[in-house]
């Protein structure tokens, strides 16, 4: 298994992503925030892979991700899925 020395953690709620990125040592060393984009599942995925590459290139790395978000709730069925 590969080591990263560079960690990113994403929060995704349904205003706001936000991007964090962390040194070896746990320091938090670049925070980005934007809006969650709600219409389409292929834009929502299109600006996580931007959020990504952006850090890529201000960071000269590659980096393990995470990715934290609430349970899906289907409206129509009163259900959510955890």
């Amino acid at each position: 298994m590969a080591t990263h020395a560079m960690r990113y953690g994403f929060d995704i709620g349904g205003t706001k992503i936000e991007m964090a990125a962390y040194d070896a040592q746990l320091n938090q060393v670049l925070c980005q925030r934007v809006s969650t984009p709600t219409g389409d599942y292929r834009e929502f995925l299109a600006c996580i892979a931007q959020l990504v590459s952006q850090a890529d290139r201000s960071l000269h790395t590659k980096a393990a991700s995470a990715l934290a978000y609430r349970g899906i709730t289907d409206h129509a069925a009163a259900s959510s899925w955890r």
